[in-house]
């Protein structure tokens, strides 16, 4: 077989070259530059400059030398090496779910050989299989396998040749893999399930095999069979192998232990992390290397305190307090004498005993190990590595004390040639499960406000071709436009910026030029019509009916204004179809999108039309996130387009502001028990029960919650979190606050003596939600939440342990709100946009403190060759693996640790308390003057209106100032509708509540008796479905939330009233939904 290549030329064109080898197929290209070959085997692809173009391989011979630094180590020596290794494979293919219909050998690395299983429905599965000619003993167990496997069914075959395996194989293949082992010196061809295979990377983990000895060896997680039927042993076996060694060594302390547990978040220890694992337990970690050949130890590395590693003996460490550890058959344990006395030393005086090393890998060596045989239940894996001793924090350790928090590194400015704004428009398909298909793409540029247009299959082919090298585009909703770029040939994707399944950031490269993705809706959370309208722009959102203009719909370039009628009546179903049909001729003619027939008929041109509404769209994002930047540069000096999100932004100008000055982060246990203290917005009906009344209401809103709880109040508390001593915890018990500023603890309720029932403050976190009650019991609260249940609710309680800070407040963020506040006052009365952006920052100043780090990280290959050499090395933190349709990339989900993880918890816990503690005053107020509260949101109480003046007075009576208005810590009424913006004019005279977030209003206007709407929530469904569902039944909505009260079900369609896209985040490509019902019911 010979070397195939294919050039594909930036202009389009191709060439194909043909060579016994790849260096001649190089060659022949014009490609001599040293590393080519070694580069295009690494990515499957390469861009010359000289040529213009991709140079990507096409084929090459099974047997091809790959290139190494200092020699060429052949895959596979021959052509019949690699058949014989082929048929192995095929003996033992791997059903999952479906029979595999094709298997493929794919690399060796020493004796180890990768196998892709091609599985029907399925991601491939990649196994490793070690090969030589015999196979020395091999056992199957029966409820390993769904299937019955004949011939093998709890059998022992020994030293059986490979030909005699593939003769004696029959009957159906195995649902799992089948482990084979020797008792003699042979080699062993073996077959590892994916969690179980030996790592090329050096990472550690699982020991897959009994002892059958009587050595106890227990200690170093390697277990003998009867220890299965312990009631622990699946969470012993399961346990990481180096925290399993740590706990046997008996030197780190459970919160230590602990803080390992939550910052490890895979399964296997990767050896790069051993030196963050020392500074986590403070102590040494004396690790040996043992050469996989000779099976002698070769290396000491001692990974130290302060985060470094050696090979020399440390000096300023107490290594004689080290633990000692050693990494045999890819598994970690404690390396130290065992109480086995050595053969040759039994007579003498002077006793030796085996080091748990030397003993297990004689065990091993003499036959006395045998392959582990699990049920798929006791193959499960605990995630964490571990229970963290059910959150009871049993001993709590201040964090080593530092002078001053470590300093960020600095942010990397990027310089973009040009920042680009797009959209694009796609054929939506309307058969389920048939994927959009791009047809047209809009742009404009920071430096060129011309909109510029490309239609055709290769519209995004052409967009790249029009951007500079190193420029910023973004999309209003990226997910939507990145399927398509994802789906361009040639292109690379070089990063995916991910998280939760948001997607933030793409960077590609295309024909050697590097291209940044990003969503402007993380800058400006809203659609593109409503930033039009909050922007003041005076440019309205075109509409545009997606059915209609469907570029494949019969392979009609026109419409008539019948046919678009119809698709309206289906599309726009509560719209006056003719009407809107009508207006939509009327733009198209306006912007040169009607085309006269034969028939003198204006028929509507679907490109043309398409490409003024895309046009639209874009014209609006430019005006927006330029708008957006000159903001943040005039106000700030910071340049939006260096971030990602508007919470990044904000938490820029919160450092900017030294707000962060002498307040450390938190990590480890101590982090963990702080986030239990955070609570979020309450939410929730009162006296916990649905309502069904009519009288005079309002929504009494407070102005801007939490940043009236950062401006009026302390929330950034300096210093390091200290643990609470029992002389504290006595004074807090006592009552006596003075000596700590904030605390976090774990308290005891005890008694309850002046409950809330109408609102009650109490908040317990459950798996489902939030519960609201006034029950004794044990919580996780801090110090402001305990002095409102204290001053509120007359609680009797304990305080069992905690941490705390008595080092005072940074006050630096009371400025900064103070200063936006105003200056979003003055916008508003200059009419001015930009209060949209202040608004926005206001509202995302904290969200920063609280935020945890990803457990798991996307990866894309931009091809086969790349994507298999990523498996086969990191196949143990591979947690799913999906190829793109249409294309020869793959995306690869892997596990992470979060050993670095820290946040500053102690801040986003004391903002979220403060905001309630706020909110608190007035529900306190109303329980001692007997006011009903109906419902509450975080911000907003749903009350009657006669009351908003009584609450009013007895508010200023006990804090001496005025409670409604709109500054910062008042309160306003906030009802407004499109036709009424003054929300004094507006109450709501019948008020039905369902649950959370699900509630509605009949809205009645003070000087207008007929005026009637509606202020609805019904918490997963859409307004425009509920639009939809009461026009259609021929009911007003006050009849619908009456039917849900009342306890029946409604079923309601998400896809009615407009389109809903169904997006594959993994394989990155979307549909449109036809149908999608959810039933509602209370």
């Amino acid at each position: 077989m010979e070397a195939i290549l294919k050039l594909t030329k930036k202009n389009g064109t191709v060439r194909v070259v043909k060579a016994p080898t790849l260096t001649q197929a190089l060659r022949e290209l014009g490609i001599s530059k040293g590393g080519a070959n070694k580069n295009i085997l690494k990515n499957g692809k390469i861009f010359s400059k000289k040529l213009d173009g991709i140079v990507s391989i096409s084929s090459l011979p099974e047997y091809y030398k790959e290139a190494s630094e200092e020699k060429e180590v052949p895959t596979v020596s021959s052509v019949e090496e690699f058949n014989a290794l082929k048929t192995i494979s095929e003996k033992f293919q791997v059903l999952h779910n479906s029979e595999s219909k094709n298997t493929e050998f794919l690399q060796k690395e020493g004796k180890k050989l990768l196998f892709r299983y091609e599985l029907e429905n399925e991601p491939d599965m990649y196994l490793t299989l070690q090969y030589t000619d015999t196979i020395g003993e091999f056992t199957v167990e029966e409820n390993f396998f769904q299937s019955e496997v004949s011939n093998f069914k709890q059998k022992k075959i020994t030293n059986i040749t490979v030909e005699e395996l593939n003769q004696k194989r029959q009957g159906p293949t195995f649902e799992q893999v089948v482990r084979f082992n020797e008792k003699s010196r042979k080699e062993s061809c073996e077959i590892i399930d994916e969690d179980r295979r030996i790592n090329s990377n050096g990472d550690n983990g699982f020991f897959p095999y009994f002892n059958t000895t009587g050595y106890d060896l227990s200690k170093y997680q390697v277990f003998n069979k009867k220890d299965t039927k312990q009631k622990d042993f699946v969470e012993k076996s399961s346990i990481n192998c180096l925290i399993y060694a740590l706990e046997q060594s008996g030197l780190v302390e459970t919160q230590q232990l602990n803080n390992v547990k939550i910052a490890l978040q895979t399964r296997l220890i990767p050896q790069r992390e051993l030196n963050n694992i020392a500074t986590i337990i403070n102590r040494v970690i004396t690790h040996r290397y043992v050469d996989k050949n000779t099976e002698k130890i070769v290396n000491v590395a001692y990974y130290l305190p302060n985060g470094t590693k050696t090979t020399k003996k440390p000096k300023d460490f107490k290594i004689e307090e080290a633990i000692n550890t050693v990494s045999y058959k890819n598994h970690i344990f404690l390396y130290e004498n065992t109480k086995y006395i050595t053969i040759k030393t039994q007579k003498r005086k002077v006793k030796q005993f085996y080091t748990s090393f030397k003993l297990i890998k004689k065990i091993f060596k003499e036959g006395g190990m045998e392959s582990m045989k699990l049920t798929k239940e006791a193959l499960k894996f605990i995630d964490n590595n571990g229970k963290i001793d059910e959150m009871v924090f049993d001993k709590l350790i201040a964090p080593k004390k530092l002078e001053t928090p470590k300093e960020d590194k600095p942010k990397k400015i990027i310089e973009f040639s040009d920042v680009y704004f797009a959209d694009t428009e796609a054929n939506i398909n309307l058969r389920e499960g048939q994927n959009h298909e791009v047809f047209l793409i809009c742009w404009a540029s920071r430096d060129n406000p011309q909109i510029f247009s490309a239609n055709g299959p290769d519209c995004m082919v052409q967009f790249l071709n029009s951007v500079k090298a190193n420029s910023l585009v973004y999309f209003h909703n990226m997910l939507y436009d990145m399927n398509f770029l994802m789906e361009c040939p040639n292109i690379e994707i070089v990063r995916i910026t991910e998280k939760n399944n948001m997607f933030y950031e793409l960077v590609v490269k295309w024909y050697g030029k590097k291209i940044y993705v990003r969503d402007s809706y993380k800058h400006l959370p809203m659609g593109i019509k409503d930033l039009a309208v909050a922007f003041k722009l005076g440019i309205e959102k075109e509409l545009n009916i997606y059915r209609a203009f469907n570029t494949k719909n019969s392979g009609e370039k026109y419409l008539t204004l019948k046919k678009l009628i119809h698709h309206v009546k289906i599309e726009k179903p509560l719209e006056n179809p003719e009407e809107v049909a009508r207006e939509m001729f009327e733009k198209a003619r306006i912007h040169g999108a009607i085309y006269i027939n034969e028939k003198n008929e204006e028929l509507l041109d679907k490109i043309k039309y398409n490409t003024f509404y895309c046009e639209q769209d874009v014209r609006i994002l430019r005006e927006c996130m330029l708008l957006n930047n000159k903001f943040w540069k005039t106000q700030f000096n910071i340049d939006s387009d260096q971030y990602l999100t508007i919470s990044s932004l904000s938490n820029a100008v919160l450092k900017s502001y030294h707000c962060f000055d002498d307040v450390f982060p938190v990590s480890g246990v101590n982090k963990l028990f702080i986030e239990k203290c955070i609570y979020g917005g309450v939410c929730r009906t009162g006296k916990n029960q649905k309502w069904d009344i009519k009288g005079e209401f309002v929504d009494f809103d407070a102005v801007s919650l939490y940043p009236s709880a950062m401006f009026l109040r302390d929330t950034f508390p300096k210093g390091q979190e200290k643990v609470l001593t029992e002389k504290l915890i006595k004074q807090l018990n006592s009552g006596i606050f003075e000596s700590i500023d904030q605390a976090f603890m774990e308290v005891e309720i005890t008694a309850v003596n002046n409950p809330m029932e109408m609102t009650p403050i109490m908040t317990e976190k459950s798996d489902e939600s939030m519960k609201y009650g006034n029950e004794p019991g044990v919580y996780f609260i801090d110090l402001i939440t305990l002095k409102d249940w204290i001053k509120y609710l007359n609680i009797e309680y304990k305080v069992i342990k905690g941490l705390y800070y008595n080092e005072g407040f940074n006050e630096n963020i009371k400025g900064l709100v103070e200063k936006l506040f105003k200056l979003r006052k003055e916008f508003k009365a200059q009419k001015n946009n930009l209060q949209l952006n202040v608004k926005l920052m206001l509202n995302s100043l904290y969200g920063k403190t609280i935020q945890k780090s990803s457990k798991s990280k996307k990866t894309v290959f931009n091809n086969r060759v790349a994507f298999e050499r990523f498996v086969y090395k990191n196949y143990n933190f591979i947690k799913k693996a999906f190829k793109f349709r249409n294309s020869d990339k793959y995306l690869v989900k892997t596990g992470q640790s979060i050993i670095k993880d820290e946040n500053f918890a102690q801040v986003g816990a004391t903002i979220l308390s403060q905001s309630k503690a706020q909110m608190n005053e007035i529900l306190a107020i109303a329980r001692d003057k007997d006011i009903p509260i109906y419902y509450q949101d975080t911000d907003s109480l749903h009350l009657d209106k006669k009351n908003i003046e009584k609450l009013g007075e007895e508010f200023n009576k006990i804090y001496n100032r005025e409670l409604i208005g709109g500054e910062l810590g008042q309160y306003h009424s906030d009802f407004t509708t499109e036709t009424e913006t003054d929300p004094t004019k507006l109450y709501s005279d019948h008020l039905i509540i369902l649950g959370k977030k699900a509630y509605i209003d009949r809205l009645r206007h003070i000087n207008k008796p007929d005026f009637i709407d509606y202020h609805i929530r019904l918490k997963g469904i859409p307004q425009k479905v509920i639009d939809y569902f009461v026009e259609s039944n021929g009911i007003d909505p006050i009849k619908l939330y009456t039917d849900l009260y009342e306890g029946n079900p409604v079923k309601f369609d998400l896809c009615k009233n407009g389109s809903r896209f169904k997006f594959d985040k993994n394989i990155f490509s979307v549909s449109t939904n036809l149908e999608f019902i959810r039933e509602v019911k209370f």
